[in-house]
């Protein structure tokens, strides 16, 4: 990157820049409780290889996950004493993809340990060993998971924070598709992350099943029923993102999402947005709708 100086400062406003950035606020979330766990416990964590690269260390590890099994991570270390800012990584879980783990934003995290920035990347639960997915549409897997996600990651935090060379003010989190979900709930139960980067994520699980037109929603409508899928989403709207948007203290920047994604359409942003706008009393945030792209969030 020749003549392009990487500064902390710059990659955070950078990620402020291309997607949508919140500060957090919370007050009685609608099913918290189902995100509370044991801080006290044993992280437990466990290394299994060490890399050493110009300007950083990177550790391939797990620890302990509150609901059961390990968590495998990586930790990118930036040479140097800190404190560090830090930053969590949540990947996407396209089917067939091979970035479909924490490898997604691997590149990423290089870069920003040049910059001074330490990052841990988790798997989700269903790309973990052993994890079988149960494909049937109302297994209520997809909350299972999502909790543990939302669990593992604020693990992840007691993680960081269990670090000398880690600055507890400067904690921001990173989300694509599924773990934007994952981040859009943390941003209502996890008052230690600052800044969150929200990737082509939904808006709601409800509202994409029922309104976004999205492909295959209608097949599935058709095969399950609408009052059985109303039910269900009842049922679990405590892992709905639509749920914790009101709690967002406030929209930084402007947000970008791409025209022809049909898994986060404009549509959906806007909304999205709106709903935030209006609990933060922030009328004026702008929003930006990129032209080109897919949900891989590549041009």
């Amino acid at each position: 990157m020749a003549g392009f100086e990487v500064t902390t400062e710059a990659i955070f406003e950078n990620m402020i820049r291309s997607s949508v950035a919140v500060l957090w606020v919370c007050a009685g979330v609608c099913g918290a409780q189902h995100f509370d766990y044991d801080r006290t416990a044993p992280l437990d964590v466990q290394e299994s290889a060490t890399h050493h690269r110009a300007g950083f260390t990177m550790r391939e590890i797990s620890y302990a996950s509150p609901r059961g099994g390990r968590v495998p991570a990586s930790l990118v270390i930036p040479a140097g004493a800190g404190p560090f800012p830090a930053i969590l990584f949540g990947h996407w879980m396209k089917p067939g993809s091979p970035l479909m783990n924490r490898g997604e934003f691997l590149e990423e995290t290089t870069l920003l340990a040049r910059a001074g920035a330490i990052s841990i990347l988790i798997d989700a639960p269903l790309v973990r060993p052993g994890a079988v997915e149960d494909k049937a549409p109302l297994s209520g897997q997809d909350g299972a998971v999502t909790e543990q996600q939302v669990v593992d990651f604020r693990r992840a935090i007691d993680l960081l924070l269990s670090r000398d060379d880690v600055d507890p003010k400067r904690i921001a989190y990173v989300g694509h598709s599924f773990d934007a979900k994952v981040g859009a709930i943390l941003s209502g139960v996890e008052k230690r992350i600052s800044t969150f980067v929200l990737m082509a994520g939904s808006c709601g699980d409800a509202y994409y099943v029922f309104q976004s037109g999205a492909p295959g929603t209608a097949e599935m409508r058709k095969q399950v029923g609408d009052a059985k899928l109303r039910e269900y989403f009842a049922r679990y709207a405590w892992v709905d993102p639509e749920q914790y948007v009101g709690h967002l203290a406030a929209i930084l920047g402007q947000a970008y999402y791409r025209r022809i994604d049909a898994a986060a359409s404009p549509e959906q942003t806007e909304r999205f947005l709106d709903e935030a706008r209006r609990a933060a009393q922030l009328p004026n945030c702008k929003t930006k709708i990129a032209e080109g792209g897919l949900h891989e969030m590549c041009s």
